[in-house]
């Protein structure tokens, strides 16, 4: 039910999403950078607004992940590493108490 539900939700954004974009095909928007005017359409400028985001968060992302992995270090050949191996019983490695 979860996967259905899921699934009739993206379709609905999806279809608002295209519904919003032929409704509002014939906009042009202006945009002002600092040195530059550019003159758009909406659809185009909310696209390319989501792929900025997208790379954004991609770069953080990778950022982020070389940062936790030290100065130096590679993320596939981690040296002198043990991975640890959790108690059978428990996954606790130590006693609590």
């Amino acid at each position: 039910m979860r996967l259905i539900s899921r699934f009739v939700s993206l379709a609905l954004v999806i279809l608002a999403a295209f519904w919003f974009t032929a409704a509002n095909a014939s906009e042009r928007v202006t945009i002002d950078f600092v040195l530059l005017r550019v003159r758009a359409s909406l659809p185009l400028v909310l696209f390319g607004s989501v792929l900025a985001g997208m790379g954004l968060s991609l770069f953080v992302a990778w950022r982020a992940d070389r940062q936790a992995m030290g100065p130096g270090r590679k993320a596939d050949a981690r040296e002198g590493e043990e991975t640890p191996v959790p108690n059978e019983t428990s996954g606790v490695d130590r006693p609590l108490m």
